[in-house]
């Protein structure tokens, strides 16, 4: 696969002084192995007889499915480890389904089941247009699409969460919110690169920036962290410093968006491990 490929900088101005060391950092990150494809674990048991901790983290991998795979779209549009970002929303789409009809299959409550059903309602365009050729129209539908298919998972999530009101229950859905901020951010960065900048996007992506840290303060500060999980927060602050510091290295429009896409892969991955650890403590529970 192309890993190790720097797209050129796109509407770059004609100079730029030199970034500092923060430069030298998001380079040192650039250089390391990429992550492989974050691909969704099988569940350990039958849907029929899903735990609530279990659902609740794959209603939350739903919500960051939704941006991820806008943010491949754009990659593959912008030429961008285009091989990395095609395998990434082929298997993308191929979880979000797997895991809507096993979600579907352990519903339990109207209410869950109501709210997976307005999912599948709005998934089935989605997928019409993220499975195409991207292009910058094509992009545009999805820019309003995704965010009524995040609110609709979102929804999923609430109510599961509201069967079990206890603190790993929160958490749970807390660590994997961040998981889908971190696509959130990239994807958001993937567009504007793209040329499809707007005062919107660049708002919407400050906002999921401060989100995913006041999150990460709160997850940090919480009592039920383990030894294991307060270490692995410690690297996603580590990441994250890196990855606010390379989306937002864009004045004058100069975009650094392999960059960008490392980092979040990165931290995806950490985040995915850490609510997977909340769940444990969940089901302990």
């Amino acid at each position: 696969m192309d890993t190790m490929r720097i797209a050129p900088l796109h509407a770059a101005p004609p100079a730029r002084k030199s970034a500092g060391p923060g430069a030298v950092l998001l380079l040192s990150l650039m250089l390391a192995p990429l992550p492989a494809a974050f691909v969704l674990p099988p569940p350990a048991v039958a849907a029929e007889s899903l735990a609530l901790s279990t659902a609740i983290n794959m209603a939350g991998r739903q919500r960051m499915l939704t941006q991820r795979m806008t943010m491949a779209y754009a990659q593959i549009g912008l030429d961008v480890q285009t091989d990395e970002a095609r395998q990434r929303l082929e298997a993308a789409v191929q979880q979000f389904e797997s895991q809507l009809a096993t979600l579907q299959v352990s519903a339990t409550t109207p209410e869950v089941k109501t709210a997976l059903v307005q999912v599948d309602a709005l998934w089935r365009p989605f997928r019409a247009i993220v499975t195409a050729a991207p292009t910058q129209a094509g992009a545009r539908e999805l820019i309003v699409q995704n965010e009524a298919l995040l609110a609709a998972a979102q929804d999923v999530v609430l109510r599961l969460q509201a069967q079990s009101q206890t603190p790993a229950a929160h958490l749970v859905d807390l660590a994997g919110r961040q998981r889908m901020l971190s696509q959130r951010i990239g994807k958001f960065y993937m567009l504007s690169a793209w040329g499809l900048a707007s005062p919107e996007l660049s708002a919407e992506m400050q906002k999921a920036g401060e989100q995913f840290r006041s999150a990460l303060d709160e997850l940090r500060k919480a009592p039920q962290n383990t030894p294991e999980i307060s270490a692995d927060l410690q690297e996603v602050d580590r990441l994250w410093v890196v990855y606010e510091r390379a989306f937002r290295l864009r004045d004058g429009q100069q975009y650094i968006p392999t960059l960008v896409a490392v980092t979040s892969e990165k931290i995806l991955q950490q985040m995915d491990r850490i609510t997977g650890l909340y769940e444990k403590l969940m089901a302990a529970k």
